[in-house]
């Protein structure tokens, strides 16, 4: 049983398991149509997700390519409602969840043909270690997709302390220069790249969101077995940090990297071109 106690130790990503909050990508499902309209999928396209959390982008995936798709996370809890997520929009015969560690993929050498990764990796203790087991299962020619977020210009140290609070991890603070580097690895070539920034988004939304949320998942708290002091108390604090992120994201913009197991490259592209911008700033 879940107590008040519990909830002050327990991570956001642990928080969002118990009222089973769709935990999306970066984008979104833009993000995911990007995917879907710029890889080539079949039936037989292995797909492994890092970092399922409720099982949004393996669902979506699944409706979207028919590919069989592989989805892990470390937290058990998200496992299961990724699971009864899969099962209502009938894809369990197209996804098989697990709880595994992105560090030690329990996978053989070049399974999959792409593997989806998200802004997981920015949260993984190694993530060196976490790229080379990527790398390791992903097949020769095979698609890295990558999300990394990271912040336009320094954050204040007060918004850091309550950001690294809530995730209950000592968080870095990292640049788009960052990630560029990160992902410059003699046997990835980068083939398509897209950059975005995060909107802010108003106390009067979010207000309606965290209402709407509780309204619409509340089964997922009914089956916590909580007394009513502690579900007022997880709610709480599920709006302050929904409030925290708010101000965190404000600050933050992440790509879309695509990027190609490739040994062999082509010579770098020199005479590129962006998509043209209209008089109030979008892109036609």
């Amino acid at each position: 049983m879940i107590t008040k106690e519990n909830l002050n130790k327990m991570n956001y990503n642990e928080q969002i398991a118990i009222i089973g909050e769709t935990n999306r990508p970066p984008g979104g499902i833009r993000t995911i149509m990007d995917l879907v309209k710029n890889v080539y999928f079949t039936p037989d396209t292995k797909i492994l997700e890092i970092g399922t959390s409720t099982g949004f982008t393996a669902v979506e995936l699944a409706k979207r390519t028919n590919s069989k798709i592989t989805s892990i996370d470390i937290n058990e809890e998200s496992i299961k409602i990724a699971k009864d997520r899969a099962k209502e929009h009938g894809v369990t015969d197209n996804i098989n969840f697990l709880v595994a560690d992105a560090m030690n993929l329990p996978f053989q050498d070049e399974e999959f043909d792409i593997v989806f990764s998200g802004n997981i990796i920015s949260y993984i203790p190694d993530r060196e270690k976490a790229l080379s087991e990527y790398m390791r299962v992903l097949k020769d020619n095979g698609v890295l997709f990558a999300t990394p977020m990271y912040y336009l210009h320094e954050p204040n140290n007060s918004l850091m302390m309550k950001v690294r609070n809530a995730l209950k991890m000592d968080i870095k603070i990292d640049y788009e220069s960052y990630w560029q580097k990160f992902f410059d690895n003699p046997n990835l070539e980068l083939f398509l790249e897209e950059k975005f920034d995060f909107d802010y988004i108003s106390d009067l939304k979010i207000g309606k969101y965290v209402e709407d949320i509780q309204k619409t998942n509340e089964r997922f708290l009914n089956a916590q077995n909580m007394d009513d002091e502690t579900i007022q108390e997880f709610l709480r604090l599920y709006r302050e940090n929904i409030y925290l992120f708010r101000d965190n994201l404000s600050n933050m913009g992440y790509s879309e990297l695509f990027l190609r197991k490739n040994k062999f490259k082509f010579d770098k592209e020199l005479f590129l071109a962006s998509k043209r911008i209209d008089k109030i700033g979008r892109k036609i």
